[in-house]
């Protein structure tokens, strides 16, 4: 996975109190650490969080989802994984400061690395908040999870993905500036099959472009000229993002993911639920 290269104090302000890093859900709110926390929440919903879970975070950049899952779904133990060192470090530190040292560990590593000897297979849930397109390649990722994690292992996810198949090529330089490699860009035809093939079952894609398109595009434009001022801190990978949403809007689906690692080797039958209007 690509190391994430905004500075979060670009998107949540300079009081440290958040540090998020994702798109956000702009239902309720205009404020961005709002935001990016309720669409965190809808992860967590997305794989079933509950109380005394074992959780692995993909991705959990500063600390504030591991953080989120033990205090608001009252999980048991969270495994994070990070592959920025500065903000894998960030996290430790931060998770030090709350109390949470106990119950949440993070580790600098990608999320491809992790696999069955690291204790995969004990996890009851398995949770990627805006962070699987990023990972090179995200079906080749999620077949190692299918692989690895034992059957009714829950998964959740917030995802883009293309509406339609011919607009691949056309989005496809837009995608690379908001650091999408190219290859993940897969259709929502695809998001079945996909992991249906890694051993999962009981898929539900819930559609928030509402949610989280225009409000991101809004925010980054009240933020355009500070942004801007700041490419070594990643500015710029925010507007190429907010741009991507911008202009190929009506080509992307923002979904919010969940599933179930089924009985079995990777492969067999999934039922699946669109559960939009929900």
């Amino acid at each position: 996975m690509d190391e994430v290269v905004v500075d979060p104090s670009l998107l949540n302000g300079r009081d440290g109190a958040t540090r998020w890093m994702n798109l956000g859900w702009w239902e309720r709110t205009t404020r961005y650490p709002e935001a990016a926390a309720a669409l965190a929440r809808q992860v967590g919903r997305a794989a079933g969080l509950r109380t005394g879970d074992h959780v692995l975070d993909v991705g959990c950049g500063a600390g504030d989802s591991p953080a989120l899952w033990v205090r608001e779904f009252g999980v048991a133990g969270v495994t994070a994984v990070e592959p920025n060192p500065t903000l894998a470090t960030t996290a430790r530190d931060r998770i030090d400061r709350w109390g949470l040292g106990g119950r949440i560990t993070v580790q600098t590593r990608t999320a491809e690395s992790v696999t069955a000897r690291d204790g995969i297979e004990r996890m009851d849930a398995v949770v990627a908040v805006d962070v699987a397109y990023h990972i090179r390649t995200r079906a080749r990722w999620l077949q190692r999870l299918g692989a690895n994690t034992r059957p009714g292992t829950r998964f959740g996810s917030f995802d883009i993905a293309l509406r339609h198949a011919e607009d691949r090529e056309r989005v496809a330089r837009q995608a690379h500036r908001a650091g999408i490699p190219t290859e993940n860009l897969w259709t929502v035809e695809e998001i079945v099959p996909t992991l249906t093939a890694a051993g999962f079952t009981q898929v539900t894609i819930r559609h928030a472009e509402a949610e989280v398109f225009a409000g991101f595009v809004h925010f980054a434009r009240r933020q355009a000229v500070r942004l801007a001022a700041h490419p070594r801190r990643g500015g710029w990978r925010a507007l190429g993002t907010a741009l991507l949403l911008a202009t190929a809007a009506q080509r992307l689906s923002a979904v919010v993911i969940g599933a179930q690692r089924g009985e079995g080797s990777p492969s067999g039958h999934s039922d699946t639920f669109d559960i939009s209007a929900t």
